[in-house]
């Protein structure tokens, strides 16, 4: 079997049924309505674009870059490479051009299926260049040049001989399928390159095979999470591990898939388009990322800070489900306030909601326990793009939440090794990484066994927990050692902070940067009658506040834990400004660099 005789076989079961649905922009449709495409239109529109990259010459062994935001079109293309016994190379559609070169370059990827004038001017501007090639394992610092054969947009782009538009290739038809050598396809067949985001190093694409996705489709199909056939809300980046498995579970197996409208003029990321989308999807289930989930209740934490009478009931809301107890006023006040709860559920998922699934982080604990108080299920799971992906969930009625639940089936097996390292075999784990023998070894250790640098522990009933990862982990001069990561939740748990990064590796003692909320902490001392002006973060009253913060989480901590110092800043770490991956996870090393003035300041004189 492979991933593409499973496609065959859906579309031959059940060839007019919708498998995907996309928001129509606003402007467009309002009140909002759906793009559907049934699996006639699917498939006619992947044996097309198969021939067409035929025709281009592509062949097993060759591989083809996607660099688009999530659409239906990005799957397309993905399953056009596999007719061709070719695999697709997932790039994030937020890297720079500089970023992009380094991955078609490692890929020797010569053809790229982009979305739009923004990727395009990427694109060419690499064309006929000479990109520096870092130093990696026994490939020495070059400079080289890439060479291309076509760039197939997926928007309407300027005139170029390198470009052909998709709606051209579209335009006729082309059904026939019989001379791709399908049957020849094995489970051990290369798929896709998933590189990883790069937070400790250069990016490393990891071999993903046919074997290994449907084996984790399989997986997910036997946890029990998907009953009723449900609808998956698709906007995370299909370039990440965790988007895919989604993806293919909506196209291989009787779910169905939404995806969010698209701006056809940029890639960009529009969280409050993003939030519209959510609710006008209607969907059952949502993937989605800590940092969003986090995002969310702070806007309903200050939502309900507000004057109105509904702000109060929210309020009450919030503060009833977070006082649960067996008292008789509880219980009539938790009624009460069904309705209440009821209305947030829907006006941040919409009417058909069945849960979020949280993975691609560690999700805050706290911000779990906020949302099930409200009666919104977030399962949340854990596995990486060397597990090709998910390894463990939670379950509808058995969340355990602190923890990413058991493993999603017996056919996956965990253990922790005496160092508390999470280590993973089974026939959804890769082998290695594209080029990187090394790495390979480093991470694959014998008899199948994947090493994969997070730190946990498993309970009783084989749930497992994630305290840590081993690259993270502090270790002072003093020689202690410190999790970063529940330290940081604890301190964001603030009103008043966005974000917090901890710092003290060879030093005496942990410091933190610290992101405020701006708004917050305006607003809160407008209503004190204190004046700020222009270098607020440098005012007394400010860096009291946040002290005082500080001071209650230190409080819960040992001694050599303790952030001793601290800086602020006012602007968030985002995408754009290079300061989290794709998936939203805090790239430490960069933000090191970018603040290592104002780091370094806080240990003077210690």
């Amino acid at each position: 079997m492979n991933l593409v005789k499973k496609l065959i076989e859906q579309f031959e079961n059940c060839p007019d049924r919708i498998v995907s649905q996309q928001l129509l922009p606003k402007v467009i449709a309002t009140p909002r309505c759906f793009q559907t495409l049934t699996y006639r239109e699917f498939f006619t529109s992947v044996v097309t674009l198969a021939n067409y990259l035929h025709d281009l010459g592509l062949s097993k062994g060759d591989n083809v870059a996607i660099l688009s935001n999530t659409r239906p079109e990005w799957l397309i293309a993905d399953f056009a490479i596999m007719f061709n016994g070719a695999a697709s190379v997932s790039v994030y559609q937020t890297l720079t051009p500089n970023e992009i070169a380094y991955l078609l370059y490692d890929s020797s990827a010569s053809v790229v299926i982009a979305e739009n004038q923004e990727q395009l001017d990427k694109l060419l501007s690499l064309v006929d260049q000479e990109i520096a090639v870092p130093e990696v394992e026994d490939r020495p610092a070059h400079q080289a040049r890439l060479s291309f054969k076509k760039f197939i947009l997926l928007e309407a782009v300027t005139a170029n001989p390198l470009v052909v538009h998709l709606s051209e290739i579209l335009k006729t038809p082309n059904t026939n399928y019989a001379h791709f050598e399908i049957e020849k396809l094995t489970e051990a067949d290369l798929a896709s390159i998933v590189y990883t985001s790069g937070t400790t190093g250069l990016p490393k694409g990891v071999v993903q095979t046919h074997g290994n996705h449907l084996a984790n489709i399989s997986q997910v199909l036997n946890s029990g999470i998907l009953v009723e056939h449900p609808s998956l809300f698709l906007f995370l980046p299909l370039a990440h591990s965790f988007a895919k498995l989604m993806a293919y579970l909506g196209l291989l197996t009787d779910c169905s898939l939404k995806f969010p409208s698209i701006d056809p003029k940029n890639s960009k990321f529009d969280p409050e388009l993003l939030v519209q989308d959510i609710k006008d999807a209607n969907a059952n289930v949502f993937p989605i990322v800590p940092r969003i989930l986090e995002k969310v209740e702070d806007k309903l934490k200050a939502r309900a800070r507000g004057a109105s009478f509904q702000a109060k009931l929210l309020a009450l809301a919030i503060q009833v489900a977070k006082e649960k107890n067996n008292s008789f006023k509880y219980k009539i006040l938790h009624n009460l306030l069904k309705p209440i709860r009821k209305k947030v559920k829907q006006g941040i998922f919409g009417d058909n909601f069945f849960f979020v699934v949280s993975g691609g982080a560690k999700l805050n604990a706290e911000t779990n326990l906020f949302f099930e108080r409200l009666g919104i299920s977030i399962l949340q799971g854990y596995g990486l793009t060397e597990t090709c992906v998910a390894t463990n969930i939670n379950r509808i009625g058995k969340n355990k939440i602190g923890t990413v639940g058991p493993v999603l089936d017996s056919t996956i097996e965990v253990k922790v090794a005496e160092d508390q390292e999470i280590i993973f075999r089974g026939p959804n784990v890769c082998q290695g990484y594209w080029r990187r023998p090394a790495a390979t070894t480093e991470s694959w250790k014998g008899d199948g066994w994947f090493h994969t640098g997070d730190l946990g522990s498993l309970d009783s009933e084989g749930y497992l927990t994630i305290t840590g990862r081993k690259k993270e982990i502090i270790v002072t001069s003093y020689g202690k050692k410190i999790a970063p990561n529940p330290i940081e939740y604890k301190i964001k748990e603030s009103k008043f902070i966005d974000n917090a990064v901890l710092f003290g590796n060879d030093r005496p003692f942990i410091v933190a940067l610290i992101v405020i909320n701006k708004d917050t902490l305006m607003e809160y001392f407008q209503r004190q009658g204190v004046t700020l002006g222009s270098d607020y973060l440098s005012q007394k009253p400010i860096i009291d506040l946040i002290e005082s913060e500080v001071i209650q989480v230190n409080n819960q901590l040992a001694s050599y834990e303790a952030i001793k110092r601290f800086a602020l800043i006012d602007q968030d770490f985002s995408i754009e400004n290079g300061y989290l991956t794709p998936t939203m996870k805090v790239k430490v090393g960069k933000v090191y660099q970018g603040y290592q003035e104002q780091i370094d300041r806080l240990y003077l004189n210690s």
